[in-house]
């Protein structure tokens, strides 16, 4: 762990068979010379006894030594133990920080019992620190409708820094036209907190308005009846069909693909051949992306996306029409044009009449010019002429008028 000041900092989970497979996490309270001054340890929801007893010690330590903590509980489903303080140690930090990282041990048995089995695992948390700066100005501002957004994507400096998306949008508030600002970042992994600073500058780049939002991104609020159905999809319990990509065969449930996807609920209800079959054949799509479908339907998450995925789930919500996901899809899209693919993607929002994503290509192109006179524009041109004599149309337009709405 590389941790920061006067902060709570978790463990991944870890399962422990000998003690019936009982799930728990460490959670650590660092001082102000970022050592672990309190310590405790949780147990989650888990397929173990209701109730059990154990014993814990929780110790960090050098080669020469370690201080720790020790003591028994009761501990039922998803119940924390109260916090206990670490003795202090009068050892030079750098001796139990090497390279400014702490190592932990945590030992769980049951009370009255010795440690008859050892059980070895591994958990590695890394902690650190991403700053970025941008300035967004708003182009044609004065144009912006109520109910339009725009995007700013805030990508990152490394390849560990995770892209971010700032919307903008104009809306009515007590009687008041006001600017939103909503700041999304869709792909974090492994991310849980994000400290943004928005400020709005006057003409000379002097601060007029600041606010600091501080998010907390480590729990996800999850529905126990979401997490139920999605059981159902990945054990195949009670499942009355099976969809078929390829060589892979998904059991599904009728009923639950019907009730979020009208183009399902037509395939079971309509007098075609998918009404009676046990197994229904989905040649328009590969085994990874009807799983991504699948996954989607049921638990109502996005799994993470590539660009590839994105454009093969953007075709696959469309036409089992879950336009949320669409959307999802879209911004994702959105977020991650560049140069070389704007023709292609172009080319998809024309087809799939994504008039957001058409928009937002074809204020690209405005932007950057030198996309028309590229060879592969050139080669976009012979393959869509239509396509692209109205997009070029459409730009000579709104640069005369100065118009783009979202």
């Amino acid at each position: 762990m590389s941790p920061t000041r006067d902060r709570c900092y978790w463990s991944p989970e870890f399962t422990i068979q000998s003690m019936e497979m009982t799930t728990w996490l460490v959670y650590l309270t660092f001082d102000s010379l970022r050592l672990p001054a309190l310590g405790s340890i949780k147990r989650m929801k888990d397929g173990g006894p209701k109730s059990i007893q154990i014993e814990f010690e929780l110790a960090y330590f050098d080669s020469n030594g370690s201080t720790s903590i020790k003591s028994s509980a009761y501990f039922r489903k998803n119940v924390c133990s109260r916090e206990f303080e670490f003795p202090e140690m009068d050892e030079a930090r750098s001796e139990f920080c090497p390279k400014d990282s702490v190592t932990v041990r945590c030992r769980i048995w049951r009370k009255g019992t010795e440690i008859s089995k050892s059980e070895l695992c591994f958990a590695s948390t890394h902690y650190d620190v991403y700053q970025r700066h941008h300035v967004w100005a708003v182009k044609r501002f004065n144009l912006v409708l109520q109910g339009e957004k725009r995007i700013h994507v805030l990508n990152g400096s490394t390849k560990e820094c995770p892209q971010m998306i700032l919307i903008l949008s104009l809306a009515e508030s007590n009687g008041q036209e006001c600017v939103f600002l909503h700041l999304e970042a869709p792909h974090l992994k492994n991310v849980f907190t994000v400290e943004a600073e928005i400020s709005l500058l006057d003409a000379e780049g002097m601060k007029e308005e600041s606010a600091t939002h501080f998010h907390e991104l480590n729990e996800t609020a999850v529905c126990p009846f979401k997490e139920n159905v999605n059981k159902f999809k990945e054990v195949g319990t009670l499942s009355d069909i099976c969809l078929r990509a390829g060589t892979k065969s998904f059991p599904v449930h009728k009923f639950i693909l019907s009730c979020r996807s009208p183009a399902f609920q037509a395939m079971f209800t309509s007098d075609m051949r998918e009404k009676t079959s046990k197994c229904i054949d989905i040649p328009d799509l590969d085994a990874d992306t009807l799983n991504r479908l699948l996954f989607y339907i049921y638990k109502d998450e996005v799994q993470e996306l590539t660009w590839e995925i994105a454009v093969n789930l953007f075709k696959a919500a469309d036409k089992y029409e879950l336009m949320a996901l669409k959307e999802k899809c879209s911004c994702f899209l959105k977020s991650n044009l560049s140069k070389s693919n704007v023709c292609e993607i172009l080319t998809l929002a024309d087809k799939y009449h994504d008039e957001s994503l058409l928009n937002s290509v074809q204020e690209l192109i405005l932007n950057n010019s030198e996309i028309i006179y590229s060879d592969v524009w050139k080669v976009f041109k012979q393959n869509h002429s239509k396509l692209a004599l109205e997009t070029t149309e459409k730009i000579i337009y709104n640069m005369k008028h100065s118009v783009f709405v979202h």
